[in-house]
């Protein structure tokens, strides 16, 4: 979120994270690694995302995307199905057993219901083949939008890659509940940007606004990215010739 205009891939004041996932995506492509960024709505979290399957890539780690969504919350296995739908290969070439527990339960092909132990065993499965031959890096954003299926496959499968070269990588809000179970998933918390980070963005995005408003709006937004661009727009386009910032630092 925090970028600037003349280098769109330039994260300002996020050099402890970046060294952080860059250190992760190692240890990922090595032997197998999970990580989970927490923080406020807002904080840059999906940048951060966005940030390392780039890095991934370009290191020639293959990536596949996937997030939890809110009116989604109720479909059994829909974040879930976003993650298989790219391994079809990798899915074709599983144990019958294997193949047909996921198939049943993603509602690619009928049957009776599948055991729930059958479904997360064979989703590791399907995860550890496709990085087999290439590394492979899951991303998932707003895992506290997960349906309750999909967390208890991705807690499962997050805490059984050792010997892998998969990394799994996700972002949740700290107090967002949901059905994701953290426990044995190391965490990486995301916090605001410093202020002189902050007016650096603004300098660079509103360079039109009087150095006093960036101030407010740095003041206002709390270092939170998603604020602070917000909040800025708001004073470049006041109404009635009014330049009040909004009342509520609150970023979603």
């Amino acid at each position: 979120m925090a970028q600037l205009d003349n280098d769109p891939y330039r994260l300002l004041g996020r050099e402890r994270e970046l060294a952080a996932i860059d250190a992760f995506l190692a240890r990922a492509e090595a032997d197998g690694a999970a990580l989970l960024l927490t923080g406020e709505p807002g904080v840059g979290k999906s940048a951060l995302l966005d940030a390392a399957a780039r890095s991934a890539a370009v290191s020639g780690v293959r990536v596949v995307r996937g997030g939890g969504v809110e009116y989604e919350t109720d479909v059994s296995f829909a974040g879930l199905h976003q993650l298989v739908d790219p391994l079809a290969d990798e899915l074709g070439e599983l144990p019958a057993p294997s193949r047909e527990a996921l198939q049943v339960a993603l509602g690619i092909d009928s049957g009776p219901a599948p055991d729930r132990l059958a479904v997360l065993g064979a989703s590791l499965a399907l995860f550890r083949r496709a990085g087999t031959g290439t590394p492979l890096l899951v991303v998932i954003d707003d895992m506290h939008w997960l349906d309750r299926a999909t967390a208890s496959v991705i807690g499962f499968v997050g805490r059984r890659l050792a010997g892998s070269r998969i990394g799994l990588l996700g972002a949740t809000r700290p107090s967002a509940g949901g059905f994701f179970e953290r426990t044995g998933w190391p965490e990486m918390a995301v916090p605001p940007l410093e202020e002189d980070d902050a007016m650096e963005l603004l300098a660079h995005q509103f360079a039109h606004l009087p150095p006093r408003i960036r101030r407010d709006v740095a003041h206002e937004a709390q270092g939170n990215p998603l604020a602070l661009l917000e909040f800025a727009a708001a004073a470049g386009h006041p109404r009635g010739g009014d330049r009040a910032l909004p009342k509520s630092a609150s970023a979603t």
